[in-house]
């Protein structure tokens, strides 16, 4: 899947559309929607409301446009319809032991396909050094390409070979003085920013850095050396890129001296391109089915004449923009199953069938038709497909309009005979983060509270840089932050995804979710139940599972969350992915499974203090332990909070009782002498800031009002509330002395925390926006009595125009953001490392503006691997506001990088991730995550056969339409059942691949698997190694 990377500020998510009744007005009866036949079963035809921003498959990392690259370009692996890797480009690929060298042998009757005249003309054969030149194209920094960061984080030496490229074309590299100048390395050849033709520099900055990315995949540890093969020019590019592709250390043609090892795989002569990586993937497969690794043929690199080459027009930037005929499509290669016919920006988009694809047997649809819409929402498909104008409509979990006309009250009967309830992975998760680095935010000139606890408008005016320390140095406070996840109620605003599909019985959000990494991407298989319960039938774990099992292990625990002696002897959540990795070693399967909890760890603080009370925490076990299920109504087995569409934050005061504490589980090692940590504090050793605080709120842990009903407002049960406003009193006291003792805040005012919000978003999106932070402010508010007004409150900034929107949105004039990420591989890392230091997400919560990151030195001087972070403005105050922000993501960004190089057991590895996971959104609420876009189940009506469609979330398995096929009628609810049953018998028994496994010369055909289980590689090998046997004899 092309980069799916939602960003968005709170206020600028885009609506669907919700209450729309457009559908309904169409004068077509039910009847005749169901009964209409679809004229051409060989045309798909889809909506786009966006123009493409380029083709290039190496460069583009948008969502929409990976829609249309998915199906113009192959990867060497792909994902079928039930969840099995098969050989795309690839026809087979193996590994050295350690999983840190993949090499993939290609097929041999790949070509790539040309436009010219308007016609399709066949070209050369697809080869490993097509992959090869994708690598080149990446990583050269001139070709702006969005995708770098698969390389940088997976392939050995590209971090230093993108140092190196830095030290040999910016005259500005070394800053160490405070007056930049160039590294020794420099040379300006390399450097395109130089007076003259922009297009002129590029291309020889371009050809140069080319050469030295060919002469560093040679020498990687020599710069020196590196450069002068760069610059060399008695050895023409062409013959430069044969030598690194041979010699390649980075990447080469699969015949590695080094790292072949043949008792583990075929012998290395029959592969096409192997890569080495910085680390022990197991993983890879997903990595390298990443769209990003797709072919780029030698055109795109043909930035200047050489021997041997003549320069290209598509060249660079210029590779595979539609600018125009010239310079735009014409010009670009295809190795996937379609091409384009036609594009007219804002009106047109339609693909054709290749017709010189390997695999075009299996290319069902012939055409694609893609026509624009200025809004793709669910009423406008909807009415679209009404219409006859899209091949299909999704009735989504916010679309009140089509759910009642389409669905009804029951989804697992819907009204409309041609509706059918599709399971899903939706793995997109969004979050709220906190941005530590605000700089000139909006306030109000003054400051008051009217007596909802809500901001008085008054003249807003930009903060002074002393008003913006306060603001930073407030949210760095984890108090403020556990405050925060405590009182926020997540549901009113994650509502506006799921409403259609919630009704009215369900007050928490179907789509709320509680971890950041989404389930369905990663999976264990459990034989053995050291995640699962022994009585489970489930045998795959997924990885939510493992965080679930270390916030509260309900394998413990019976359905009434008493203590069992058995640990291991109730059923579990069940796990709905069909894909699982290995278990590992056999020191994983032998080690043991007892665990500490964050929870257990938590108890035990509370026993040392003796807070501890079984009758009460058993109460906050039946909310906040193992639950009804709040999402399942029907659900009678009980599953962990942790689990999607279940509040595992609102009002949970075991969590909300981390703010009391001097110390939470991260504690120095070594004696804080070399920057390292861990997680093992002794929960016997952790005293509490204000005793008399912590004490009184630890007595209310576990009592709760019982006459609130959630599904009304809070502001209608006021007086229903009196033990929550208790709590939320003792929590603002808190806050106000850390305020205080911490960050050397005094006011009397509140501070204010800002985010944004579209002016031009749907308007039930601002209500509810509305509801949450109102909500918020409404219960933190100064009620009488003894009471103290809230620290801190929200604050809803609305720019006056879009225009002005974006502009703050750029500059990060917010105090909260959020975001959303969808993966493109199958581990959590992919996840965890935009959270880090340096990752992503750092125009959200502004690392790098905030501190500066060195090397980690042991006691002795010399280098520890790792990273040591400091305040980039130090004085004692912030210091001491920001120390327990900064160890916090110095250990996460230390042991994310740890675990994820060396942690290959995937039980170990899950189990550390989790814990890591936890400690950053659970312990430290750096984030908070919210919801997902969608539902995991999705009515649809459509002439497709969904069950011949792909649907793994990572990389751009579902986008691709290899394989898929059209009905002339809609698909019944009977028919859907039967071919449901047809495809779990395939699952069962054994399927014919959609992919050939090789291409047979002498007949000129493809030779597919029959009764394909998912086992490529084991088959292919076996097939290979028979026919050899064979030939040999």
């Amino acid at each position: 899947m092309k980069k799916v990377l939602g960003m968005t500020l709170l206020g600028s998510i885009i609506a669907t559309a919700v209450a729309s009744a457009v559908s309904c007005s169409v004068g077509i009866s039910l009847d005749k929607i169901l009964n209409r036949k679809n004229s051409n079963t060989r045309v798909l035809r889809e909506l786009t409301n966006y123009s493409l921003a380029n083709l290039n498959s190496a460069t583009n990392n948008t969502s929409n446009d990976a829609d249309i690259i998915a199906n113009l370009q192959d990867v060497l692996l792909a994902v079928n319809n039930h969840d099995h890797y098969e050989g795309a480009l690839a026809e087979y690929w193996d590994h050295n032991k350690d999983s840190d060298y993949w090499k993939f042998r290609l097929r041999k009757n790949a070509y790539w396909t040309k436009i010219e005249n308007s016609k399709q003309v066949k070209g050369d054969l697809i080869t490993g050094q097509d992959l090869f030149n994708t690598f080149r194209y990446v990583l050269n920094k001139n070709n702006l390409a969005l995708t770098t960061e698969h390389f940088l984080t997976n392939f050995k030496y590209v971090p230093q070979l993108m140092d190196f490229i830095d030290k040999l074309s910016d005259p500005k590299y070394d800053k160490s003085n405070g007056q930049a100048k160039p590294d020794k390395l420099y040379d300006s050849r390399f450097n395109k920013d130089l007076p003259g033709d922009l297009r002129t520099n590029e291309l020889r900055s371009s050809y140069w850095i080319d050469r030295a990315i060919l002469a560093f995949n040679i020498e990687p540890t020599n710069e020196e050396k590196a450069k002068n093969l760069a610059l060399d020019l008695s050895m023409s590019t062409k013959q430069l890129a044969k030598k690194s592709f041979e010699e390649g250390k980075i990447v080469d043609n699969g015949k590695s001296k080094e790292k072949n090892d043949n008792s583990n795989g075929l012998d290395s002569s029959i592969f096409d391109i192997g890569f080495h990586l910085s680390k022990k993937i197991s993983y890879f497969e997903s990595v390298i089915s990443y769209l990003a690794f797709a072919p780029i043929p030698e055109v795109a690199l043909l930035y200047a004449e050489d021997s041997g080459q003549k320069s290209n027009i598509y060249a660079g930037t210029n590779y595979g923009k539609p600018l125009a005929r010239k310079s735009g499509y014409n010009g670009l290669w295809y190795s996937g199953p379609y091409v384009i016919q036609d594009y007219f920006p804002g009106s047109n988009l339609n693909l054709t069938k290749n017709e010189f694809y390997y695999n075009k047997e299996n290319v069902h649809i012939e055409k694609i038709l893609y026509s624009y819409v200025n809004k793709a929402d669910a009423a406008t498909r909807r009415f679209l497909f009404e219409t006859g104008d899209v091949s299909s409509t999704r009735i989504n979990a916010n679309d009140l309009a089509g759910y009642k006309k389409y669905v009804g009250s029951d989804e697992s009967n819907p009204v409309f005979e041609g509706t059918n309830v599709l399971k899903q992975k939706p793995t997109t998760t969004w979050a709220f983060g906190f941005n530590f680095n605000t700089k000139e935010t909006s306030i109000y000139d003054d400051i008051k509270l009217d007596q909802e606890g809500s901001l008085v408008p008054t003249k807003r005016r930009v903060r002074t840089p002393e008003e913006d320390s306060i603001l930073n140095r407030a949210i760095a406070l984890k108090s403020l932050r556990i405050m925060t996840r405590f009182v926020l109620n997540r549901s009113l605003y994650a509502k506006f995804f799921s409403e259609a599909k919630d009704g009215n019985n369900h007050p928490v959000s179907s789509q709320l979710r509680n971890t950041f990494t989404s389930k369905y991407v990663s999976t264990y298989n459990d034989k053995e139940h050291k995640v699962l319960d022994k009585k489970s039938q489930n045998t795959v774990a997924d990885y939510a599972d493992f965080l679930a099992k270390d916030y509260y292990d309900i394998t413990k625990y019976d359905d009434n969350n008493k203590k069992l002696n058995n640990t291991n002897s109730v059923s579990s959540t069940p796990v709905r992915t069909r894909r699982a990795t290995p278990s590992g070693t056999s020191e994983s399967s032998s080690a043991s499974t007892e665990q500490q909890s964050w929870s257990d760890w938590m108890i035990k603080v509370l026993q040392k203090h003796s807070l501890y009370d079984e009758s009460r925490l058993t109460s906050w076990a039946n909310r906040f332990g193992k639950v009804k299920d709040k999402k399942d109504l029907k659900n009678t087995e009980k599953v962990s909070v942790y689990s999607e569409g279940n509040d595992a934050f609102l009002e949970n005061d075991l969590l909300a009782f981390t703010a009391f504490l001097k110390e939470d589980q991260l504690q120095s090692k070594n004696g804080g002498q070399d920057g390292t940590f861990d997680l093992k504090r002794d929960p016997n050793k952790v005293e509490f800031k204000n005793p008399e605080l912590a004490k009184e709120f630890g007595k209310l842990i576990g009592v709760y009002d019982k006459d609130f009903d959630p599904k009304k407002d809070y502001q209608n049960q006021d007086s229903k509330l009196s033990t929550l406003y208790k709590k939320i009193n003792l929590l603002k006291q808190q806050v106000k002395e850390d305020l205080k003792n911490t960050s050397g805040i005094t006011s009397n005012k509140p501070i204010t925390i800002p985010f944004l919000l579209d002016p031009t978003g749907a308007d039930d999106f601002k209500i509810k926006i509305q509801r949450l932070f109102g909500a918020f402010n409404y219960l933190v508010r100064n009620k009488g009595n003894g009471d103290i007004d809230s620290p801190f409150v929200f604050d809803i900034d609305k720019p006056i125009d879009q225009s002005a929107y974006l502009k703050q949105r750029r500059d990060s004039k917010f105090g909260l953001g959020a975001f959303g990420w969808s993966p493109d591989y199958d581990d959590p890392t992919n996840y965890l490392a935009t959270l880090k230091y340096g990752g992503v997400y750092e125009h959200i919560q502004g690392w790098k503006k905030l501190f500066n990151g060195s090397e980690l030195k042991t006691t002795n001087g010399s280098n520890k691997k790792g990273i040591k972070l400091t305040l980039k403005k130090s004085d004692g105050t912030s210091e001491k506001a920001f120390k327990e922000l900064k160890d916090a993501l110095q250990f996460f960004t230390n042991e994310l990088t740890e675990i994820d190089e060396n942690e290959v057991d995937i039980y170990k590895r899950y189990t550390r991730l989790a814990q890591l996971e936890n400690f950053y959104t659970l312990s430290s609420a750096i984030i908070i995550p919210t919801h997902t876009h969608q539902a995991d189940t999705l009515p649809i009506i459509s002439y497709l056969d969904e069950f011949s469609k792909p649907t793994w979330p990572t990389g751009s398995h579902a986008r691709r339409l290899v394989g898929v096929r059209m009905f002339d009628k809609i698909v019944t609810k009977e028919q859907f059942k039967k071919q449901k049953e047809n495809f779990d018998k395939e699952t069962l028994n054994g399927y014919r691949s959609v992919y050939p496994k090789t291409f047979d010369s002498k007949s000129n055909k493809n030779i597919y698997f029959d009764q394909f289980k998912g086992n490529w590689r084991e088959e292919w090998k076996k097939e290979y190694e028979s026919k050899n046997k064979k030939l040999n004899k």
